[in-house]
This record gives C-alpha cells, structure tokens and sequence, in this order.
C-alpha cells in the first residue's frame, strides 16, 4: 500500500513539474511575441539569453543566421526601419520547452512587389526562463508566392532598362548562356546564343528606338517553377515607319541562378497579318528616293512652275510669274503609302501648319501622279479636277 502511494505521489509531481514547465515556457514565449508584435525591441531582448540564436529560413529566398543579444538587437533595428510588422494568426502549440507561434509578417520591400503578407511560424525553444532559440520558417504556400512576385518584379525591371536604353544595367541581369529567339516569320526571326551577342542583338534594337510594354502589368504574368510568360508589346522605328505602332505577341522569360537565361518572344497572328498589310502596301506606295528632285509644270490651266522634294522631308513650291520665280510654299513631307501629306512651315500663301493630303505615285512613263485629297490652302490645290501630271525638270 504504502509503495502504491509513492507511486501516486511521484506521478503526480512528474505531471505537476510538465505542466508547469510548459506553462512557464508559453509565458516566456507569449511575452516575447507580443513584444515582437508591439515592434518593442527592448522588451523581446529582456526575453532572450545572451547567446540566443535566431534562425531566418525563407527557404530558396532568403535566409539569415545570428547569435548573441547584440546581433539580434542589430537585426531588429534593420528590420524595423524596414517597415517590419508581425501578427500571430493561430493557436499556440506546446511541446516540453518548446512552443510554436503561427504567424505572418509584413516588409516595405515586399509589399512594393505586392506580397502584403508572409505566412510562417516561430518555434521558440525556452530554457532556464528565457528564449534561447528562435526559428522561423516560411510556409510553402507563401514562398511560392514571394518567388512568383520577385520574379515578376524582376521582369518589369528588365523590361524599363531596354526603354532607357540603359544596356549596362540589362546586361547585369542576364545568364553568359543567354539564349533569346524572336519567332515572327517573315518579318523578324532572331535566335542568338551567348551574352555578347545578345548584346549585339540588343544594341542595334536599342538605335532603333525599341520600346517594350506589358499591357496588363505584373498581374497578367503567368509563373510556374522559374519561368515567367505574359502578353507583351514592342515598338520599333521601322515598324512605325509602316504605321504600326505596336506589334503584339507573348514573352516567355526563364531564371537560372538568378539571372535571365532565356528568353522567347512570339508574335501574335493578328500583328502578323498587321505588318503583312502595313509592308505591302509600303512596297506599293512612293518611295523617298522616288519623290525627290524637280516636278515641273507648263499649262494654260496652272502656268508654269515645279514643286523641289528634297531628300531631308521639305519642299518649296515655285511659280513662275512675269519669267521670274516666285515662293509659292514651303514645308514639310511625309510619306505612307501612296499618300503625301504637306505641311506648311513657313507662311507665304498657305498660313503656318496649314495641312494638305495627295496621293501620288510615279508613272511608267517617268511622271509624278498627283491627285488632291484634301487642303485647307486653295493656293497651293491644284485648280483642275482629277490628277495632274508633273514632269522631272532642272530650274
């Protein structure tokens, strides 16, 4: 009997000193939490040993590891001018000394890239009253969408370096394995391998005033694993020249280490079939070098005179009067097509940004074509209906 209540006694001391060691270790750990909740520095490091240790596990995103009160006091002042704010979102789990603190916390640098919250939790491991260790680790859930948003961030910033035409800096975020294709038969097709000619590539895309949009933003980027695919829009000077401002298609950049290591850009069907209308009717219009030189004309209807296209996009407008020649206008010339558009830039008979439409085309026989569309400036319409025919002349 009296070895029955020995035993009693003895398990019930056993369960006493459990529960109250584990009471004493959450209250330990509530203090240190809600002091790291409240942002109170001092008051979580009055909690700890001098040689606590404090593990940062964001898995393949970000790690730190320090030991002693001074590292840890240093860490928290960095983090704190970093905008750091915790909240606990579960219950407490204890287990012996250590206990566990569902929770999330929120940085200025993440939420710029739009992750408002990282999911995790504390494990605490309390001794002799204070906390002496500390580890947190992300949850699998919230590292995924940490990475997607980084890489998501990642491609913008590579993206704005191409429009400030800033290739250094394009150039620091990409693989020396770069691979790049351009899929956009006929008009464009680009497969390079290697850093430097990439570079290269990118250069002569740079003259010509390359411009590069996402439409939807970081919202409408696609990740999955290390690889980003999302709408895209460039703009080049060529493909403006043809009057398409944009041309439309789907970018697919992959990461390696880091670093940008592919990147594959299709054109849409639709920008295809764009261009394919732009450039053939480029390729039946007037050229520059076709439009430039002397036109002259010698009629009872519109008297004599020649209009001087010169090859920098002006003109002058010359009428013969009493055998002596007279500035009829002047201005400046595009060309799109078959259409000429003038524009006045000097006022003499046309007032100043005065505009007139032609389409214009040059003959079998070697003459200038032209046909009023539209101009506000009577002086300089042709008065006949119908085209006119002008001929090549030396004044």
């Amino acid at each position: 009997m009296k070895t029955y209540f020995l035993l009693l006694v003895s398990l019930v001391l056993v369960s006493c000193i459990t529960a109250c060691q584990a009471e004493s270790a959450e209250s330990v750990g509530d203090v240190y939490m809600q002091a790291m909740v409240a942002g109170d520095a001092e008051a979580m490091l009055a909690q700890v040993s001098d040689d606590v240790t404090l593990v940062i596990d964001g898995g393949a995103i970000f790690h730190n590891e320090l030991s002693g009160k001074e590292a840890m006091r240093d860490y928290l002042a960095g983090i704190t001018s970093g905008g750091f704010q915790l909240e606990l979102t579960g219950e407490t789990a204890v287990n012996g000394n250590q206990v566990t603190y569902p929770d999330r916390f929120a940085l200025n640098d993440f939420q710029a890239l739009g992750v408002d919250w990282v999911a995790g939790q504390d494990v605490l491991t309390i001794e002799n009253g204070k906390v002496m260790h500390d580890v947190w680790t992300i949850d699998p859930a919230a590292e995924t969408a940490l990475q997607e948003a980084i890489l998501r961030a990642m491609v913008m910033g590579w993206t704005q370096t191409v429009n400030d035409q800033d290739m250094e800096e394009n150039l620091a975020m990409v693989a020396d394995d770069m691979q790049r294709l351009a899929l956009g038969d006929p008009f464009f097709h680009e497969e390079i391998s290697g850093k430097a000619d990439f570079a290269a590539a990118l250069a002569e895309q740079m003259a010509l005033n390359m411009t590069v949009e996402y439409p939807d933003g970081p919202a409408g980027m696609q990740v999955k694993g290390n690889v980003v695919t999302t709408p895209v829009r460039f703009g080049l000077d060529p493909f403006r020249a043809a009057g398409v401002e944009w041309v439309y298609g789907t970018d697919e950049i992959t990461f390696a280490n880091g670093l940008i290591s592919r990147h594959v850009f299709t054109i849409s069907e639709a920008s295809l079939a764009e261009l394919g209308t732009a450039f053939a009717a480029l390729e039946q219009g007037l050229t520059p070098d076709e439009l430039a030189g002397f036109w002259g004309y010698d009629n009872p209807e519109m008297g004599k005179g020649y209009t001087h296209y010169l090859a920098d996009g002006t003109y002058e407008m010359i009428r013969y009067v009493a055998g002596a020649e007279m500035l009829l206008d002047k201005g400046d010339y595009t060309i799109a097509g078959d259409t000429v558009t003038l524009t006045t830039s000097e006022a003499v008979y046309c007032a100043e940004g005065v505009v007139g439409t032609y389409t214009m085309a040059v003959t079998d026989d070697g003459l200038l074509e032209v046909t009023v569309v539209e101009d506000a400036c009577w002086r300089r319409r042709p008065p006949v209906d119908g085209p006119i025919y002008l001929s090549p002349v030396t004044p």
